[in-house]
């Protein structure tokens, strides 16, 4: 692979697009506002007045702009879509596994190969190992550029379905956020009676472990459909999930994260859940689980 383009340079566009140049690459880059692109010329990239100009230029065309919607207005139109034949799409915007999909077919009846992206990842990381960047589609043109791919970070392919990426994207920053979200609510009550914040943030890493392992039972005892004998039943749950509320209340802090928490748990009681796993949640989530038998049962 001698030459690749990016189409959007904000944040993320821009250090892909260095991560290249630093590279024996010919890299053409196109954005929307011209301006940003005249950095990266004076690095040594050449700049495409059109997207169809960027599309053109390279074997490999890496989209990288803020969804899918924006990444439509410019790749769908007739003579992108024609100067797209032949060439290998690599969409590393943010969207839903179904736009990942929509898009898988629509490049393929332009004539072009597909894959779809995810980066794990800040600008700072681009260009080092810790840059993980979740991939999806054939694995054929995958293996074909994986050493483009390995210049920006870590690729791991992750599947055949193009949506699998976004899927794992999503889930990920579900997960990390409401993680986040919870972290800042507990420093937040801390405060409220003078604890210092470093008890709990040294409290939370010294659990990160036990956590690892908790988090691959949860996931097996949701894959075999598997909630009983739990070591503390959805109950007690709940009712701790209370006292997040009540000290909410006490302390003059916003309700929203655990009237979230408790409202979920109680929906939970509500549906006889109480001596079932935690993890019996996903009944509550995914609403079809209430209809289905113990798969561990069944099988």
């Amino acid at each position: 692979m001698e030459k690749v383009s990016v189409v959007g340079l904000g944040l993320m566009g821009t250090a892909l697009a260095e991560a290249f140049l630093r590279k024996p690459l010919t890299v053409m880059v196109w954005n929307r506002t011209p301006s940003r692109c005249n950095p990266l010329g004076a690095q040594g990239a050449r700049i495409a007045s059109t997207v169809k100009a960027a599309v053109s230029a390279s074997e490999a065309v890496i989209v990288c702009v803020s969804n899918y919607a924006a990444a439509d207005e410019l790749l769908r139109v007739r003579e992108v879509s024609a100067a797209l034949n032949g060439k290998t799409l690599i969409q590393l915007s943010s969207g839903t596994p179904k736009e990942a999909r929509d898009t898988a077919a629509w490049a393929r009846e332009t004539g072009a190969q597909y894959l779809d992206g995810a980066i794990l990842a800040y600008p700072s990381h681009i260009g080092s190992a810790t840059a993980q960047i979740l991939i999806s589609g054939s694995p054929e043109v995958f293996r074909q550029h994986k050493e483009l791919l390995e210049i920006l970070g870590t690729p791991a392919y992750v599947g055949l379905n193009p949506g699998a990426a976004a899927a794992l994207d999503c889930a990920g920053l579900i997960s990390t956020m409401t993680s986040m979200i919870g972290l800042i609510h507990g420093i937040a009550l801390c405060e409220s009676e003078s604890v210092e914040t470093e008890h709990l943030v040294s409290m939370v890493n010294a659990f990160l472990p036990t956590r690892a392992e908790l988090n691959r039972e949860m996931a097996e005892r949701i894959r075999a459909g598997k909630f009983d004998d739990p070591q503390a039943p959805l109950k007690t749950w709940a009712g701790v999930a209370r006292h997040f509320v009540h000290i909410a209340q006490e302390n003059h802090l916003a309700k929203d994260v655990p009237s979230f928490i408790a409202g979920l748990l109680d929906r939970a009681l509500a549906e006889g859940l109480g001596e079932q796993e935690i993890s019996s949640l996903v009944k509550i989530i995914r609403p079809d689980e209430m209809d289905k038998p113990n798969r561990s049962e069944s099988v």
